[in-house]
């Protein structure tokens, strides 16, 4: 793997929450999405527990890494028999508590490699509980 996904935040700030993924060879951040929530909903996700000053997201791998033939520079398909280039799946849980409780999932498409370097959002999904159920488990 020749990149590194993370999440960025500021303390006590939210208009700077980014998924940023740093390339690893050549020692630089080779891309940055804003992840910010809509202003609605920014003051209904979760905190993180160990740390209040913080918002609560997950982010995790949803697919294996793959080589990838991608665009080179110039936007044609590269036809290399050995592509240089890895793609992944990244999956992006936010957690928002608010009369109900909700879980926001995004999923990324992430290229990473000499010839490209692309970050595409594939889909949004919701997943809704009620307040009943989170009363269980709370």
């Amino acid at each position: 793997m020749n990149f590194i996904p993370f999440v960025y935040q500021e303390a006590n700030e939210d208009k700077n929450n980014r998924l940023i993924i740093y390339d690893i060879k050549n020692r630089e951040v080779s891309s940055s999405i804003i992840i910010n929530p809509d202003p609605i909903s920014k003051d209904h996700i979760n905190i993180n527990e160990k740390d209040s000053l913080f918002k609560s997201y997950q982010l995790c791998f949803s697919s294996d890494l793959e080589p990838c033939k991608g665009l080179n520079r110039i936007g044609v398909m590269s036809k290399e028999r050995k592509p240089k280039n890895i793609q992944v799946k990244l999956s992006l849980a936010t957690f928002f508590q608010e009369s109900y409780g909700r879980i926001q999932i995004q999923e990324f498409l992430v290229r990473n490699g000499p010839q490209v370097k692309t970050v595409d959002i594939m889909g949004i999904k919701q997943i809704f509980f009620s307040k009943e159920l989170l009363q269980i488990y709370q």
